[in-house]
């Protein structure tokens, strides 16, 4: 081949130096694009069945060997495509390559040392959508055909100026805190999208967006020492059930360097066709270790069906049951019952959209766990976020009373 693999070998590692270095190269990603060379021929000639086996096999050695996050294949394809880290991985991929060539793969009963080609689109701030920097490595991967070059690494274009999905009208994101009655301490931020109250969720199509975004800023808060526990993100139905949410969630906390515990994934109620799917894939995430909260609980058909056999740790209530809460007694019935039955399943409570100091003070007085609403803070911008965190003392939160103890 005129494109050698010491050569490679030597300008990847360059590329690597460049980019600092290191198994996850900094915060930047890498996008992987395999193709297998006469992948038709080489499908008739050893059967589809043992081509797929192939394909299989070559994706698990990505993924044992560089930690690959694959992407599903198109039917009857020969690409295999995925994430990987961080652009420190460049000098890896091409000594695999050079291995998989030199020892083959058997998918059963005949060894067969597949022609790769390749294509590595690097996105050295990490904010590029996942599916942009993969059509991107397809498109260069088709244009390589009429090359004789195995190995291509690629920076991806600047995108074209527009407001990043989850962003308000400035271009800022938009976290509102959520407050400890017993400590005034935040408990948790809850990622906003855009234009949208407290009950709204992230839908498909921004949901990966928003995910990468609110965790960057948790790191960076960690970096400078700000003290927030977790990230809360509301996700709608059709986001949870697909099959790519549960790896895309751990590998994104992952390259982010932040354990599972440190995000809440909150659904609302979860409709019929999609509830298998749904919540199977909570059960993962919560297995994982990310926290499952269940919001609007007691409206928009959020009630007990979603609460059995579930992993879910905390119930929102929402701004129905608060309003005027510390003045209407048919209020705090309900409170007081979602409070009893959260009690009895061991989960924490959480009153959305207190918007008046009595609201508030009767919330914390009865026993809710958190409180979140203008009442307690505003939705606020990530720097909004680290002047609140600088300025929240070891008391009680604007003016949020200090619940009374036995």
């Amino acid at each position: 081949m005129s494109y050698g693999m010491a050569t490679a070998l030597a300008r990847l590692a360059g590329l690597a130096r460049r980019d600092g270095g290191g198994r996850g190269g900094g915060r930047g990603r890498l996008a992987m694009v395999l193709r297998v060379l006469d992948g038709p021929g080489l499908r008739a000639g050893i059967g589809a069945a043992q081509f797929e086996r192939l394909l299989d096999l070559l994706t698990l050695r990505l993924v044992q060997d560089l930690c690959l996050q694959p992407q599903p294949r198109a039917a009857a394809g020969a690409d295999i495509r995925g994430l990987l880290p961080g652009p420190g991985l460049l000098p890896e991929v091409a000594r695999l390559l050079q291995s998989l060539r030199d020892e083959g793969i058997d998918p059963g009963g005949l060894r067969v040392c597949p022609r790769l080609r390749v294509v590595l689109v690097r996105d050295p701030g990490g904010d590029r959508e996942a599916g942009d920097l993969l059509a991107f490595g397809s498109a260069v991967m088709d244009r390589a055909e009429a090359t004789q070059t195995l190995i291509h690494a690629v920076d991806m274009p600047p995108a074209a100026p527009c407001a990043a999905p989850g962003l308000s009208g400035d271009g800022e994101l938009r976290f509102q805190p959520q407050i400890c009655c017993d400590t005034g301490a935040v408990l948790a931020l809850q990622l906003l999208p855009p234009g949208c109250g407290l009950d709204a969720v992230w839908p498909v199509g921004l949901a990966e967006g928003a995910l990468r975004r609110g965790l960057g800023c948790l790191a960076a808060w960690d970096r400078m020492g700000r003290h927030v526990p977790m990230l809360s993100l509301g996700l709608a139905a059709p986001v949870l059930a697909s099959p790519d949410i549960v790896p895309a969630i751990l590998w994104e906390l992952d390259r982010q360097e932040l354990v599972p515990a440190r995000l809440e994934i909150e659904i609302a109620a979860v409709p019929g066709a999609a509830s298998r799917a749904v919540k199977a894939n909570l059960q993962r995430l919560a297995a994982a270790g990310c926290h499952i909260a269940l919001g609007q609980f007691g409206s928009a058909g959020a009630g007990l069906d979603e609460l059995k056999g579930q992993a879910i740790g905390k119930v929102r209530i929402g701004r129905e049951f608060v309003q005027d809460c510390h003045q209407r007694a048919d209020q705090q019935r309900m409170i007081l019952a979602v409070l009893a039955l959260a009690q009895h399943l061991a989960m924490s409570t959480l009153a959305s959209g207190v918007e008046t100091a009595e609201e508030a003070a009767f919330l914390a007085q009865i026993g809710l766990h958190g409180l979140q609403g203008p009442a307690v803070a505003p939705p606020l911008s990530a720097a909004g976020v680290d002047d609140f965190l600088q300025t929240l003392g070891p008391g009680p939160a604007r003016g949020l009373p200090a619940r009374r103890r036995a």
